[in-house]
């Protein structure tokens, strides 16, 4: 549910000023699957160490529309 309601708040922050998603920094690779099932997607696709991760602005408003 957390991770819900900063999807909700990014969207409520874009509505307000320009916004390309939300950002997280997963702590280790085994939590990736969490954040890839909504449809989160890694910052540098050819870097496999680096674990940061993406949720761009229009994924945001749909996960926003189908789960609230």
């Amino acid at each position: 549910m957390l991770l819900v309601d900063a999807i909700y708040r990014t969207v409520l922050v874009a509505q307000q000023i320009s916004a390309i998603g939300l950002f997280v920094d997963p702590m280790t690779p085994e939590v990736i699957p969490f954040y890839q099932q909504y449809d989160f997607l890694p910052t540098e696709q050819g870097d496999p160490s680096c674990l940061e991760m993406w949720l761009p602005i229009k994924t945001c408003i749909e996960v926003t529309n189908t789960l609230l």
